[in-house]
């Protein structure tokens, strides 16, 4: 059997690390964007930088939610050395069981991350040529 994901939500932000670079030198907002869970990227390039910036903002965004709506803070967003996601809080309520697929790329000097949350919905058995839903509608 197969199966197939039910699309929850699509984020996406875009992050330019130049920008974010000034923004920085000016005071560092990265100390209130990441929790103490993230030392792990100290001491911070410019690039890695926008990749929390903008992979939090993704991640809210397919949630349909912003930052401070629900209660939720950018700390419940916390990127793993691997840069896989653990949530907290709001994001954990919001989020349920669901999955997440994070890419992230340049384009110039932009950088570009997609959040794709899903959950699973269908098992297709190919070999009968039927579809049994799990659950939802569709």
């Amino acid at each position: 059997m197969a199966s197939t994901h039910q699309v929850l939500g699509i984020g996406v932000d875009i992050a330019d690390p130049e920008r974010l670079s000034r923004v920085r030198k000016k005071g560092d907002v990265m100390r209130q964007v990441m929790g103490p869970n993230e030392a792990h990227f100290w001491p911070l390039s410019d690039a890695d930088a926008a990749r929390i910036w903008a992979t939090k903002e993704a991640i809210a965004k397919s949630l349909g939610t912003g930052f401070w709506q629900h209660g939720m803070a950018w700390t419940d967003i916390c990127l793993n050395p691997d840069w896989t996601v653990d949530l907290f809080g709001a994001a954990a309520e919001l989020a349920e069981s669901s999955d997440f697929r994070i890419e992230a790329r340049y384009e110039g000097r932009y950088l570009i991350v997609t959040c794709l949350r899903t959950k699973p919905n269908l098992d297709l058995d190919l070999s009968r040529g039927r579809i049994e839903s799990l659950g939802g509608h569709g």
